[in-house]
């Protein structure tokens, strides 16, 4: 005999980089996402800094935005002990914004180490501007988030590493563990976090373009 399924717990999901359900008496609140904006930073400067990458500058595409405060914040954290640090470069979204004030802050900073976009809308014209200029093998180059252009400036051995919150598994994983729970009663007891994944090759990078192509990614 079927017996019938178990009520799913009352959801309260938010979408911007994660789920989180507000759980039934019995079952624990469960969060899947990315880490926070600032602890993703903070695990980016620690990284960084062990790789002696210690002066930094933030391009901030969208001042005011909390979200990319927080990244810059961390990752200026991460390389403090360290004795790094970043500076915070507004710029306006703009494409030639980005690449006209990020090249003028480089020629008054001429000491600084890595430019770090706080997302790939900041860093898809760095891309350009870095390859005219000739400055990859002399500068560093890093963003929060993924886009083709990242991707393909990774493939080329370019760019240092793009970080990505596997949004596919945001989205996939939430369904799968209400199913089960639903199905068959069962409920995670830990939160499941998704990033940041740090594409840092070749290799990472090429395996999530062929994802994309099959509509993954």
């Amino acid at each position: 005999m079927t017996r019938p399924p178990l009520p799913a717990p009352r959801s309260n999901i938010t979408h911007r980089r994660s789920s989180t359900w507000s759980s039934r008496p019995g079952f624990s609140t469960l969060y899947v996402g990315t880490v926070s904006e600032y602890d993703s930073g903070k695990k980016a400067g620690e990284r960084l800094a062990k790789e002696g990458t210690l002066k930094v500058v933030c391009i901030n595409h969208e001042v005011g935005n909390v979200s990319l405060d927080q990244r810059c914040q961390g990752l200026n954290d991460g390389l403090k002990p360290s004795g790094g640090g970043t500076e915070v470069l507004a710029v306006a979204p703009d494409p030639a914004d980005i690449q006209r004030r990020t090249e003028a802050y480089l020629s008054a900073h001429p000491d600084t180490q890595a430019v770090f976009a706080l997302g790939a809308t900041a860093a898809n014209p760095l891309i350009p501007m870095f390859r005219d200029k000739e400055l990859f093998g002399k500068l560093k180059l890093y963003t929060f988030d993924i886009s083709p252009e990242v991707l393909d400036s990774v493939v080329a051995g370019e760019m240092g590493f793009g970080m990505d919150a596997q949004q596919y598994l945001m989205g996939y994983l939430p369904v799968i563990y209400l199913v089960e729970q639903a199905t068959h009663g069962f409920w995670p007891q830990n939160n499941a976090y998704t990033g940041p994944l740090f594409i840092d090759s070749p290799e990472k990078a090429k395996a999530i373009l062929a994802l994309a192509k099959e509509g993954i990614r």
